[in-house]
């Protein structure tokens, strides 16, 4: 929600990182893209797009 608030774009990389720092097992490795987060990417920029209206 901060991300959004600040502006920052959603993309695949962002909801990546906020997904391994959250679910992640070591800190020190990045979040790896996947099809399902890409998709969530696309669903979570749609929906600060409505919300931006």
């Amino acid at each position: 929600m901060r991300l959004l608030a600040a502006g920052t774009p959603v993309t695949p990389d962002v909801v990546a990182a906020v997904w391994h720092k959250w679910f992640g097992d070591s800190p020190e490795v990045p979040g790896q893209q996947t099809a399902e987060l890409c998709a969530l990417a696309v669903d979570l920029q749609a929906l600060s797009a409505l919300a931006d209206r």
